[in-house]
């Protein structure tokens, strides 16, 4: 054992190895940030050229790219409104509020650490609790998962500000939207109203970049016009420097503000992103709205969650980074990819000529150590690079007039969601969701149900009809599992103790 640390430590400290990771991060947060790229097109930009590499280098670098992307999705939904990963949709809510008070950098600093907390306790708890967390992810069958889906999801609605039968609505478009494409067990097209294209059903980041960021371009674009007039002139500098704005004086956030202010909610996402991310399905989006809508109800400043507080920036952004190493989990111990990053990783190990599962622990150890500390490394190459470039460039960005910065957006957007699977019909989704977005914003109702159920509803639908297969219709079914019964428990008590709460 020691022998394969003493090797696996020489394989992660080599040169190629850290340039690998280093490599990685830069690109992972510049896709990140760039809407409609994200850091899963980013891996899957990145896959083809790890062809040419020895195994450990070409893993430093995909990791890099995964965990630079997830915080390089943030650096876009608090700049500008627009999330670059779906996953940082519930960031938009907060962080984007803060950035408009003139505190881009407190925003983006709440992000940066907490999604370095959530990386680094995540990585800690796959090395040290590996084995438990492999057991646990294949205890997870269709009942147990329909159970999770639907405690989430009948709790997220409630946990959302605002009328419950607003939130209902949102929710049942979600689900109508969800059911448009490729039935989940028969893949069977459904409701594709006669447009080919809708037979593939509706893209994820196309709709989530639409019902967020589109209609809150929109809506900024208008408010912009409406308070400075129809028209302006660039004549001097002083003109260009009135659509500038200064940032605050109070604009300072140390790593000790962010630990005294943030770190419950940051342990919260944390502690959600490290348990959804290891189960097959969930992700990175589901773990960060989950967080968000816990946080909402159990933070000391509840009341004012999506006004513009570091809160309810830290628990997404923490859970959505601690899912990183824990989805790698299922693909690890038993060489079954559990969501489409996974897959990537998996197509990685095979350009290798090798086959994860069991094996890699037994055969390929020190590589396997190696990859562990090297996902230590990633962590520390992101808070670096993130702090040192990142975060100065974009904070000052963030401070440019919306009738500036839309027509700058607008194009890239545009090329970020033709980019995705070069479908022009995307870019009409995108269209579409964001009208969408506007019309449900006028009428109070809010966006997370309508995102929620969207994600949630195919797998509910999937774990609900792949039971029906296996128990041959029966309904004890569904209550003969231990940890299904436990989640349904746990979610009817906590729906009616949060309904009373509402009412009070």
């Amino acid at each position: 054992m020691f022998a394969a640390l003493e090797s696996a430590l020489s394989l992660a400290l080599a040169w190629e190895n850290l340039v690998g990771v280093v490599a990685g991060v830069v690109l992972g947060v510049s896709f990140g940030a760039l809407p409609g790229v994200t850091g899963y097109g980013g891996i899957a930009l990145g896959l083809p050229f790890t062809f040419f590499m020895p195994t450990v280098p070409a893993m430093a670098f995909l990791l890099g790219i995964y965990k630079g992307g997830m915080f390089g999705g943030a650096i876009s939904a608090i700049t500008f409104g627009v999330p670059g990963e779906p996953s940082s949709a519930p960031t938009v809510f907060d962080g984007f509020p803060l950035a408009k008070k003139g505190k881009p950098y407190t925003a983006l600093n709440t992000a940066l650490y907490s999604s370095i907390a959530g990386n680094l306790l995540a990585d800690l708890a796959v090395i040290f609790t590996f084995a438990p967390m492999g057991v646990l992810s294949l205890k997870f069958g269709p009942r147990e998962l329909f159970a999770l889906m639907f405690v989430c999801l009948a709790t997220l609605v409630i946990f959302m500000e605002g009328r419950i039968i607003k939130a209902i609505i949102g929710t049942m478009i979600g689900f109508f939207l969800a059911t448009i494409g490729p039935d989940p067990i028969m893949n069977y097209p459904r409701l594709g109203f006669g447009i080919p294209e809708l037979e593939a059903g509706i893209g994820l980041t196309p709709f989530v970049v639409g019902l967020f960021a589109l209609s809150e371009m929109l809506i900024q674009f208008s408010e912009s016009l409406a308070a400075r007039g129809k028209g302006w002139q660039l004549e001097t500098t002083e003109d260009l420097r009135q659509l500038i704005r200064d940032p605050s004086p109070s604009d300072r956030f140390s790593v000790r503000d962010w630990f005294t202010t943030t770190w419950r909610e940051t342990l919260l996402g944390s502690g959600v992103g490290i348990f959804l991310g290891a189960l097959p399905g969930p992700g990175g989006t589901m773990s960060a709205f989950t967080a968000y809508a816990l946080a909402g109800r159990l933070s000391k400043n509840r009341g004012r969650m999506g006004t513009g507080i570091p809160e309810g920036v830290a628990a997404p952004e923490a859970a959505d980074s601690a899912t990183v190493g824990p989805s790698l989990i299922p693909l690890f111990a038993f060489g079954i990819p559990g969501s489409a990053t996974a897959g990537l990783f998996m197509g990685a190990f095979m350009l290798q000529g090798i086959a994860p599962g069991p094996g890699l622990f037994t055969d390929y150890m020190d590589i396997m150590l190696a990859i562990f500390m090297i996902m230590l490394a990633g962590t520390v190459a992101n808070l670096v690079i993130s702090k040192v470039v990142m975060i100065p460039v974009f904070a000052r960005l963030g401070l440019i007039d919306a009738r500036i910065l839309i027509p700058v957006l607008m194009p890239l957007m545009i090329l970020g969601m033709y980019a995705i699977d070069n479908r022009p019909f995307d870019v009409l989704i995108m269209v579409g969701a964001g009208l969408l977005g506007l019309l449900l914003q006028r009428l109070e109702i809010s966006l997370a149900p309508t995102v929620v159920a969207y994600i949630i509803g195919p797998m509910l639908e999937k774990h609900f009809r792949r039971g029906l297969i296996l128990s041959g219709g029966s309904v004890t079914y569904w209550f003969a599992s231990p940890i299904a019964l436990g989640l349904y428990i746990v979610g009817i008590v906590a729906s009616v103790l949060l309904l009373r709460r509402k009412k009070t």
